[in-house]
């Protein structure tokens, strides 16, 4: 069976992304929010709620962080671990990628970000 692909959409901030033996998913994350106000801040940690979705061959993790407007800024701190032979695509803003020990294919597409790969088995 194809191990589904890990896509990480509108990403602002760090990921730790960790290849495993099993078929366990992990997903663990800390937001930041900065505002000039905490009703403002309240606002934008409700306006972007991490969610998860899996489809057959996908498993999609949001951090809605592109939904927030106004002066507000939102990173997160993800930590995720999957199946070694899962490709990994993630799409960001800022923020540095730091991937290891998978062997599926890894793409990064990002604005401005850091990448480090370590233990990509092909």
């Amino acid at each position: 069976m194809k191990a589904p692909r890990v896509i990480i959409e509108s990403f602002r901030g760090n990921a730790r992304i960790t290849g495993v033996d099993g078929t366990t998913v992990k997903v663990t994350g800390r937001k930041t929010v900065r505002s000039m106000d905490q009703t403002g801040a309240d606002r934008a940690n409700t306006d972007s709620p991490f969610a998860n979705h899996r489809r057959l061959h996908e498993i999609t993790i949001r951090t809605n962080q592109d939904h927030v407007t106004g002066n507000h800024r939102i990173t997160a701190e993800l930590e995720s671990a999957f199946r070694r032979a899962r490709p990994i695509e993630a799409h960001g803003r800022t923020g540095d990628f730091d991937v290891t020990d998978v062997a599926g294919n890894v793409e990064i597409v990002s604005d401005n970000a850091g990448v480090r790969l370590q233990k990509h088995r092909r």
